[in-house]
């Protein structure tokens, strides 16, 4: 007698562990339906980049993404593309590792060779060996809980 219950029960478990898998996959098959992610590959035959050596990527909170690349900074906003480099800016050389921007909009620029940049708006600011960092290779920014700019460096020279 105990024996039938324990099959009846283990057959009753079978059939709800069944039915359990079939609802969580059609609710997986549901939820996935159509969202199959569409992938833009861009590169400087396709684009407005003026390099396929990218070292760094920024996204906005508006979606806007900063490409930083060994040929120049460039903004892409979904529609339109802006290439910053020695000959428009107050960059110090066209190789960007890095950027950040903070809670003010100023943009942080780690460059490979010339420093950090700081752009805020027109004016732009170049901190090097000369005038404040230990080298001139900065590979990557962050900014603090109290909303300062911190420079990490990889120093090779």
């Amino acid at each position: 007698m105990l024996a039938a219950i324990n099959n009846e029960i283990r057959m009753k478990t079978k059939v709800i562990s069944k039915v359990f898998f079939i609802m969580v996959l059609s609710s997986i098959i549901i939820v996935c339906k159509g969202q199959i992610p569409q992938w833009t590959i861009y590169n400087s035959s396709n684009s407005n980049l003026p390099s396929n050596v990218i070292h760094g990527i920024t996204i906005e909170s508006d979606g806007t993404k900063w490409f930083c690349t060994s040929n120049g900074l460039v903004k892409y906003n979904g529609a339109n593309w802006s290439i910053y480099n020695m000959s428009n800016t107050g960059l110090p050389t066209n190789d960007i590792n890095t950027i950040i921007i903070d809670d003010f909009g100023i943009k942080w620029i780690g460059t490979n060779g010339k420093g950090l940049v700081k752009n805020e708006g027109s004016n732009w600011s170049i901190y090097n060996q000369t005038n404040s960092l230990i080298g001139n290779v900065v590979r990557s920014i962050a900014i603090d809980t109290m909303k300062n700019s911190n420079r990490s460096r990889y120093l090779n020279d």
